[in-house]
């Protein structure tokens, strides 16, 4: 009874739709689905209602010209009762009691229509080829309401024998005419079904399809948002294809992992990488906490920035508290030898260069001398140290605890000034 549809995802099950009745098995998915369509289908009913009173308009000049006996009660079911009735039924459409059931203004439209069709051949002199003009409600019901498949049927179905019975009794046909305007409401029947059958199928494969991307894309921005910063994701979404910024002030905190060289080469793979995954989910916590960007790992390093993507009234302060609570988170990570982990830390502030880099294997990443001092500030630091530029010592100078090392010759520096950051505020430290 379920007709399931070949576009699949792998472990992901695809609403089914019914083969028999061209609707989406789930009751709950075909309310959404009808819903969705809302609007559009409102819009075709009250279209298919105003090309219909058009359409009566347009034989009642045929009438005019063909009809001799009765023309007068023919014009009137025409104009009064089809035209002002069809405007009725519009109408209706803007009625809170018939706006949300589109299915019912399209009954009264076409039972009204079949009994004045009826009504004209039965008691007017209208040719005989008058009776295919029926043909035109069939098609108005297939190929203009917005109705479900089931429902179009049925309403053929009952319009069709209504129409035909009256004419049977009231008419006097040959038998050989009759069975061939008989055969053709017959073959619009199918056709019409058909079509509608086709029609309510693809649509609700298009649901189904764009339901599927917009799930798609759902998980593709929660993934892309923890690759890239929500703002980045954000300009990415509104059009921007090559994203870089000049950073007049950030912070650069780099951190790596003491003697991780012959941690890896003395343990398995699966316990290093567990013991990093611990350390830097730990680290990843408390960059989130203090509202910094982590901008990258690069093998035992973690690097994290403050004031990118946007600017930040305290990220030096931040990135100061983040890299003392590293320092004490590592201390009570394990690692793969039994011993607690050791970090060294460099910290520096100023301006630096940000932007998205790749095509297939994108990131967000930072460049410039702020980077490259803070990379040689880690390099410098002793084992459980942090150290810092003179830059961050003065910007933080009252609200923390510094040590100054003094000059100290760094690669492609020459001699700068560098201090060990002890503690926050008040707080004791001991200095070796």
């Amino acid at each position: 009874m379920e007709d399931q549809l070949t576009t699949r995802q792998p472990d992901e099950a695809v609403p089914a739709i019914d083969r028999y009745f061209a609707q989406l098995v789930d009751s709950e998915l075909e309310a959404q689905f009808r819903e969705s369509r809302f609007d559009y289908d409102l819009q075709r009913l009250r279209m298919a209602i105003l090309v219909g009173a058009l359409a009566l308009a347009m034989f009642a000049v045929l009438d005019y010209a063909v009809i001799s006996e009765n023309l007068t009660f023919a014009l009137v079911i025409r104009l009064v009762f089809g035209c002002l009735g069809a405007v009725g039924i519009y109408a209706l459409t803007r009625t809170s009691l018939f706006r949300r059931r589109i299915e019912a203004p399209a009954w009264i439209l076409l039972v009204s229509a079949t009994l004045n069709y009826a009504a004209i051949n039965a008691y007017c002199d209208t040719p005989d080829e008058y009776l295919s003009g029926f043909i035109i409600i069939l098609m108005l019901l297939f190929f203009m309401l917005p109705l479900r498949f089931k429902a179009a049927v049925l309403m053929g179905v009952i319009s069709t024998f209504i129409f035909s019975v009256v004419m049977t009794v009231t008419r006097e046909i040959g038998t050989g005419e009759l069975l061939t305007i008989y055969s053709q409401y017959l073959v619009t029947l199918f056709a019409g079904a058909f079509t509608s059958y086709q029609v309510n199928r693809l649509r609700r494969q298009e649901f189904i399809g764009e339901r599927q991307i917009a799930e798609q894309r759902t998980k593709y921005l929660k993934l892309l948002t923890r690759i890239l910063p929500p703002v980045i994701v954000e300009r990415i979404q509104h059009g921007e294809e090559r994203i870089a910024d000049n950073i007049p002030d950030a912070v650069v905190v780099f951190a790596d992992v003491v003697g991780f060289t012959q941690l890896s080469a003395n343990h398995s793979p699966d316990e290093v990488v567990n013991f990093l995954n611990n350390l830097f989910g730990k680290f990843d916590d408390l960059t989130e906490r203090h509202g910094l960007e982590k901008i990258k790992t690069i093998g035992d390093s973690y690097m994290v920035a403050g004031g990118v993507p946007e600017p930040q009234s305290e990220h030096v302060a931040s990135a100061a508290r983040l890299a003392l609570e590293m320092v004490k988170s590592a201390g009570e990570c394990i690692g793969p030898d039994g011993r607690a982990a050791t970090i060294t830390v460099g910290l520096h502030s100023g301006p630096l260069l940000a932007g998205v880099i790749g095509e297939t294997r994108f990131g967000y990443d930072i460049w410039g001398d702020t980077v490259n001092l803070a990379s040689r500030l880690q390099g410098s630091a002793d084992p459980g140290c942090i150290v810092t530029s003179s830059a961050v010592r003065n910007a933080l100078e009252k609200q923390f605890v510094f040590h100054s090392i003094g000059m100290v010759p760094l690669k492609g520096k020459g001699d700068v000034e560098i201090w060990h950051l002890l503690a926050q505020g008040d707080e004791k430290a001991e200095i070796s």
